[in-house]
């Protein structure tokens, strides 16, 4: 129920130097909660345990995971965790159609699809990792898809929503713009359309805060030592 999903947790994690995600994936992940919240009883209940757990280890406060874990029966728990991950489910079952139109042939078609359903990194990261980035590369496929049929501003606007949920699309926006743009006033346009998601989405959420802490999901503390030790 919070749309200000920034100056919730600002207070909270943020001054402290956590990082936290993309507003894309928090408004999907919070899609989906409501929509089962009538078939998953109980779990408003266990993420504000959760929270509290997190607020303690924000504090440097004794905190017990397996506490909490032993509040809630075995079979409810597996129960949570299964409607925690209908939404990467559904990132998948997304790619399927954009895949299948992505390929004309259909020996590479089903190969497409089968490396895509059934790759090990895929299955581990999302269905056992819980790692969001299936609903970025559902953006991708669309873009490759576009970028195929020659729709370029369609190319950028898939590659500006991608960006909703990750970092890494910024980096293929300037060998797009190269790549797709024809002249200085194209590359212009198909910049516009990169951004035209991202400002439909960050400004109405950066204007309580003004940006700062908009901008801190894309560039915290700890993505930035991140970064730097990565270099």
């Amino acid at each position: 129920g919070v749309w200000d999903v920034y100056g919730h947790l600002a207070g909270r994690f943020a001054e402290h130097g956590f990082t936290y995600y993309q507003p894309g994936i928090y408004f999907v992940i919070g899609f989906f909660q409501w929509v089962t919240k009538s078939l998953n009883p109980g779990f408003d209940t266990f993420i504000g345990s959760v929270e509290t757990l997190l607020t303690a280890v924000v504090d440097h406060r004794h905190w017990d995971l397996s506490e909490l874990l032993s509040r809630f029966p075995p079979a409810e728990i597996r129960r949570f965790a299964f409607f925690m991950k209908l939404p990467y489910l559904a990132a998948d079952a997304l790619c399927v159609p954009i895949i299948c139109r992505a390929f004309e042939d259909s020996r590479e078609r089903l190969r497409a699809l089968a490396l895509w359903l059934f790759h090990p990194v895929n299955l581990f990261s999302a269905y056992l990792f819980g790692q969001y980035r299936l609903w970025p590369a559902v953006f991708i496929w669309l873009a490759l898809l576009c970028a195929g049929n020659k729709k370029y501003f369609w190319t950028l606007a898939a590659l500006g929503a991608a960006a909703l949920f990750d970092d890494f699309p910024f980096l293929l926006l300037t060998p797009a713009l190269l790549i797709f743009g024809r002249d200085t006033k194209e590359r212009v346009l198909l910049a516009m359309c990169f951004a035209l998601p991202l400002m439909a989405v960050l400004v109405p959420l950066a204007l309580p805060d003004d940006w700062k802490w908009v901008g801190y999901s894309y560039a915290s503390e700890v993505i930035q030592k991140t970064v730097m030790q990565s270099i």
